[in-house]
């Protein structure tokens, strides 16, 4: 059985349906059917544009700076779907190609990430309690030569997947012809879930232990690294060995990310001090290779094509008090 998932739905009210389609099926067909619906919302979702403008700008309001002064970076995330996968490829893992950059810029990309994610077999969570829907997201670098390629074209995330093809001069239509183009990041496993964990996804619970909001346009999934904290070299400090920690949580119109990176002494390198995750709201969404703008408000951080001209960048940008990085990538 195959479903269609649409973005207006959220993913406890599919399930219910799922469940209610399958009332008078075994345990073991209800949890197939909970299983395949929840990962294909979850690419359904985890997928498009989105950006943390607004939330710069109230972290402005309320005289928050990046850094140590408990603000946030002006962040914004491009995630691509591998389009072409025939049905049966999708179920057993799917692909997408992920960029971050600062300030609007498509440029400024600071970091490149493909994503394998991948339907796990039923088992136990982390609190050893029976979990039934749970998806691995795999994580890999891009080579350097191909981070080069598709620098090029930063403004252009329509044209990665074709071009990533060119480079590795195949169809990609095998996993091991990947490793032409990234390498695995040991140890980075990232777990998506149904429901959020209370203490990893401290963010969005109350003093109450009451969630935060998860019904607002229906919460899809959350995620947490698998094997945190994690050592890895520094992408933007060479030489530099750092732990990471990552938890997200997805809605069909936010992504929350709490991204955090220290020294071997313990000491911030990046993410929020306060704990308080980078609120993103979505820009826009892919389907069939096409990017579609779904919130005007935003469009300017997809790049110039995106812009009246150059003095509505400028406008908004002084209104979060002017760029949030010096960062620049050569």
């Amino acid at each position: 059985m195959r479903f269609s998932v649409g973005l207006c739905f959220g993913i406890s009210s599919i399930l219910a349906s799922c469940d209610s389609l399958a009332r008078n099926s075994s345990p073991a067909v209800r949890k197939e059917l909970k299983q395949e619906v929840f990962f294909r919302s979850l690419l359904e979702s985890f997928q498009g544009d989105f950006d943390n403008y607004n939330q710069v700008a109230r972290d402005y309001n309320e005289g928050l700076s990046p850094g140590a002064g408990g603000g946030h970076e002006h962040i914004h995330c491009t995630i691509v779907p591998r389009e072409n996968e025939n049905e049966i490829d999708i179920l057993a893992s799917s692909w997408v190609l992920a960029a971050y950059y600062f300030d609007g810029v498509p440029s400024k990309i600071f970091r490149f990430r493909m994503y394998e994610l991948k339907v796990l077999e039923y088992g136990m969570n982390d609190e050893n309690i029976e979990c039934d829907v749970q998806v691995c997201m795999n994580l890999y670098t891009l080579k350097p030569e191909v981070e080069k390629l598709l620098r090029t074209i930063s403004s252009c995330p329509e044209d990665w997947w074709s071009s990533l093809k060119d480079c590795a001069q195949s169809n990609l239509d095998r996993e091991p012809l990947f490793q032409n183009i990234c390498k695995p990041l040991p140890g980075c496993e990232v777990i998506w879930q149904n429901t959020p964990d209370r203490l990893k996804h401290g963010y969005l619970f109350d003093s109450d232990l009451k969630v935060y909001d998860e019904n607002n346009c229906g919460a899809v999934a959350h995620a947490y690294m698998k094997h945190a904290p994690v050592e890895v070299d520094s992408q933007m400090v060479p030489g530099l060995r750092i732990k990471i920690m990552d938890e997200l949580s997805l809605w069909h119109q936010q992504l929350f990310i709490n991204d955090r990176g220290f020294d071997l002494n313990g000491n911030f390198v990046y993410g929020n001090q306060r704990g308080v995750p980078y609120k993103m709201d979505r820009v826009a969404s892919f389907a069939s290779n096409t990017r579609k703008v779904l919130n005007q408000s935003l469009a300017w951080t997809l790049g110039p094509n995106f812009r009246k001209d150059e003095s509505e960048y400028e406008t908004k940008i002084n209104e979060i008090g002017g760029i949030t990085t010096r960062f620049s990538q050569n």
